[in-house]
C-alpha cells in the first residue's frame, strides 16, 4: 500500500528527495517500500538501476503517482450524497440544443434542480458563470448569423467546441 499524505505544514520535515505536487506529499521511503512490494522484478529492476538514475526514476514515478491522485480527486460521480445514483443528471447536450432553451428555462429547469449537486464542485461564481454563458450563447444565436448558421448546421458529428 502506498502512503500519499496531504502536503504537511512547515513544523514537518521534508527529505529531500520527498515528492511533492499540489496537494499531496510522498515520501521517498514510502514510494521505495512500495516499489519494493511490487514483486521480484520491478525489486530487481529498481536495484539494477545506476545510482545516478534511481533517484531520477523514483521522482517520476513519484509524480506520476500523485497526478493520478490529484485528478482523481477532480473525478464528478453522478451520486448524491448517500451515495444513490443521482435522480437528475444532466444529460450531454449540443450547443444547437441549449440555444432551443430561453435563458428561464436553462435557469430554472437545469441548472437549479442541480445546484446542490454542481455546488460540491463549482463555486458560486463558476456556476454563474455557466448561466451568463448561456444567455451569451443564445444572443449571439439571435443576433449573429454565422453562429446562428453554425449551430443550425451542426449534427451528431459535430464537436461541442466546434459547435
Amino acid at each position: 500500500m502506498l502512503h500519499v499524505a496531504p502536503i504537511p505544514n512547515a513544523a514537518i520535515e521534508q527529505g529531500p528527495n520527498d515528492i511533492t505536487a499540489e496537494m499531496y506529499w510522498l515520501k521517498e521511503v514510502n514510494l521505495i517500500y512500495f516499489v519494493e512490494g511490487q514483486g521480484t522484478f520491478v525489486k530487481n529492476y529498481m536495484q539494477n538501476l545506476e545510482e545516478t538514475d534511481k533517484p531520477t526514476a523514483l521522482k517520476q514515478l513519484g509524480k506520476f503517482v500523485q497526478h493520478v491522485i490529484e485528478s482523481l480527486e477532480l473525478v464528478q460521480a453522478k451520486r448524491d450524497s448517500n451515495n444513490d445514483a443521482a435522480v437528475s443528471v444532466a444529460p450531454p447536450v449540443r450547443p444547437s440544443e441549449l440555444v432551443l432553451f430561453p435563458p428561464r428555462e436553462f435557469a430554472g429547469d437545469i441548472l437549479e434542480p442541480r445546484r446542490a449537486q454542481l455546488a460540491k464542485f463549482w463555486s458560486e461564481a463558476q456556476i454563474e458563470a455557466k448561466e451568463r454563458g448561456h444567455r451569451e450563447l443564445c444572443q449571439a444565436y439571435l443576433m449573429d448569423e454565422a453562429v446562428s448558421t453554425g449551430l443550425d448546421n451542426e449534427s451528431y458529428k459535430t464537436s461541442f467546441n466546434d459547435g
